[in-house]
């Protein structure tokens, strides 16, 4: 069996694109004109990318990506996320549980 990984830098970068709001656009926009160097990106701009990549969230929030229509309610994908939570032996905040 074949594992395939990313390094850690990209798995960042990836979290901080997805779980970011347009605020972020100022760091995508520093990685352009930087010729694709997110460190130096990083550097120059006064966003704080971990409030984004580390920031525990409530499940009640707005997330970026719920204005997608995907077919499935967001309680339901609620009420998945906290089973695989508890089978996986995940203690839950109370902001996280039901």
């Amino acid at each position: 069996m074949e594992m395939i990984y990313d390094l850690p830098k990209w798995a960042y970068i990836q979290a901080l694109l997805s779980r970011g709001d347009r605020r972020v656009g100022k760091i995508l926009m520093a990685a352009h004109r930087n010729h694709g160097n997110w460190s130096e990106a990083l550097r120059e701009t006064d966003i704080n990318p971990d409030f984004y990549v580390y920031r525990k969230r409530d499940l009640d929030e707005i997330f970026p990506w719920d204005f997608i229509d995907h077919g499935i309610s967001k309680e339901q994908l609620k009420k998945e996320y906290l089973r695989a939570m508890e089978e996986g032996g995940v203690p839950l905040t109370p902001s996280l549980s039901p």
